[in-house]
C-alpha cells in the first residue's frame, strides 16, 4: 500500500486548487503513474491543509524506490507543477490469524485436533491480509502462548478467528487451582492480552460477543459436559458451537462456564479494563457510518456493505457508549449503540464486529469487514497519525 500524505500551506490570497499527482522515473524522466483527483483539492488564502481521514491520502501504486512527485495546482492566474524527490521504503508488516489446529503445550501427548471457531476456516482472514500484510497463522497452542506473554516488536495485527471461544492455555487453568479457580484464570490471559494490545497492537474479535468463551481440549477431555455432574467444563453454549465446529459436543474444548464460575459479560471487561454492559442488541439491523464510505473509498475491493443491513444482522455487543469519540471508531450502529467498532486501549485498538454468528452471517462478509476494519484502524493510527 503506497498513501502519499500532503501536507500544503497556501500563502497567497486566493484559493490554491490541488488537480493532480503525478510520478516520474528520476532517472528517465518518464511518467510511471498518475492520480487525478476526483474533485480538486481547495485550500482557503493563509489556511493549511493535511488529512483527516485515510481517503485524504492519495493511494497510488508503486514499487518500493525513487520517484520524482509532480503536483499540479492553480492559484487565481497562477499555476504549474510542483515537484519533489520522494522515497518508497520496503517495510514488510505482520499480521496474525489464530486458529489453533494443533494442542502442543504437553509435548509428550499432543492432540492433532482444531479448537471450535465460529470461522472454521481462517482462510477468508489470509485472502484479505496477505494483499497488505506478511501472514503468519498461529495454529499451535505454544505458538498463542507465546504471541500472547513474549509479543514481538512494533505494531501489528491479530485476528482471533476462533471469535467468542478463544482458546486458553491449560497451564493457566493449573496455576489457579483447575476448575475451582477457572475466572482467575481466564481473567489473567484476558489481562495478558490487554497488556499486548496496550503495547501498541490491533487485535480483531469477528464475531458475536466478544471475549465470550473459552476453550481448552485437555479439561474438556478431563471433566466433560455438565449432565447432573460435581465437577464439570462444557456448558450448554459450549456444545452449540462445539457441535457447529463439527467435535464432539463436550470434549470440543469450548465453554463459557463451568462449574467453577462463568466468563461471558466479563471476558470483555478483563480484556479491556473497562466496566461497561451489554447493548440488548440481538439480531439487530445496524446502519454504516461515514467511515464505511471512507474506507470502501481507500479499499473498494472492499465492498463493505452501506446504509442498513441486509441479508446480515448484528448481535449483543459491550455498550461503549459513554466513551469519548478520540478513543472509539463508530463503522456500524443499531440507533445511537455502536455494534462494529475500534476501541482504544492504552496504546493499541480493539476490533470488535458483532454480528450475528455463522450461518446467519455469511462467513465470508464477517471475514471482510474484520480484516478490512482491522488494516483501516492499523493505517490510520499507527502510520498516518503514527
Amino acid at each position: 500500500i503506497i498513501l502519499i500524505y500532503l501536507k500544503i500551506e497556501n500563502q497567497w490570497e486566493e484559493n490554491l486548487e490541488i488537480y493532480k499527482v503525478e510520478f516520474y522515473n528520476p532517472e528517465t524522466r518518464e511518467k510511471l503513474g498518475e492520480n487525478v483527483l476526483d474533485s480538486p483539492l481547495v485550500i482557503a488564502p493563509n489556511k493549511e491543509w493535511e488529512p483527516k481521514k485515510l481517503s485524504d491520502l492519495i493511494r497510488v501504486s508503486l514499487n518500493p524506490g525513487e520517484y520524482i512527485i509532480n503536483i499540479t495546482w492553480r492559484c487565481g492566474e497562477r499555476g504549474g507543477g510542483l515537484a519533489s524527490f520522494v522515497t518508497v521504503n520496503s517495510e514488510v508488516i505482520k499480521a496474525y490469524v489464530i486458529y489453533i489446529t494443533v494442542d502442543d503445550e504437553d509435548p509428550g501427548d499432543v492432540i492433532y485436533e482444531k479448537y471450535p471457531a465460529w470461522h472454521r476456516d481462517p482462510q477468508p482472514f489470509v485472502d484479505v491480509l496477505q494483499k497488505y500484510f506478511d501472514v503468519v497463522i498461529i495454529s499451535n497452542m505454544s505458538e498463542l502462548k507465546e504471541l500472547v506473554e513474549n509479543p514481538p516488536d512494533g505494531h501489528y495485527i491479530i485476528i482471533n478467528a476462533h471469535s467468542e471461544p478463544l482458546p486458553i492455555p491449560k497451564s493457566y487453568l493449573d496455576t489457579h487451582g483447575g476448575l475451582s479457580g477457572f475466572r482467575d484464570a481466564v481473567k489473567e490471559w484476558h489481562e495478558k492480552i490487554k497488556a499486548l494490545v496496550s503495547a501498541g497492537r490491533i487485535w480483531t474479535q469477528p464475531t458475536g460477543y466478544p471475549f465470550w468463551g473459552t476453550a481448552n481440549k485437555r479439561y474438556a477431555r478431563a471433566y466433560g459436559c455438565s449432565d447432573g455432574a460435581t465437577e464439570w467444563w462444557t456448558n450448554g453454549w459450549g456444545k452449540t458451537i462445539n457441535g457447529w465446529s463439527a467435535l464432539d459436543p463436550c470434549q470440543g474444548g469450548a465453554t463459557s462456564k463451568t462449574s467453577g464460575g462463568s466468563v461471558t459479560y466479563d471476558g470483555v471487561r478483563w480484556a479491556t479494563g473497562l466496566p461497561y454492559d451489554k447493548t440488548y442488541t440481538w439480531n439487530c439491523k445496524p446502519t454504516s457510518t461515514d467511515l464505511i464510505d471512507d474506507l470502501n473509498s481507500v479499499f473498494p475491493e472492499a465492498n463493505l456493505p452501506k446504509g442498513t443491513a441486509s441479508g446480515w444482522e448484528g448481535w449483543d455487543t459491550f455498550d461503549i457508549r459513554s466513551v469519548p469519540d478520540d478513543q472509539k471508531m463508530v463503522f456500524y450502529k443499531f440507533e445511537d449503540k455502536p455494534i462494529i467498532y475500534a476501541l482504544k486501549v492504552g496504546n493499541g485498538w480493539y476490533v470488535f464486529v458483532s454480528v450475528d454468528r455463522p450461518p446467519d452471517t455469511p462467513t465470508d462478509l464477517s471475514a471482510r469487514m474484520s480484516s478490512y476494519i482491522s488494516v483501516y484502524v492499523y493505517l490510520t493510527y499507527f502510520v498516518v497519525k503514527g
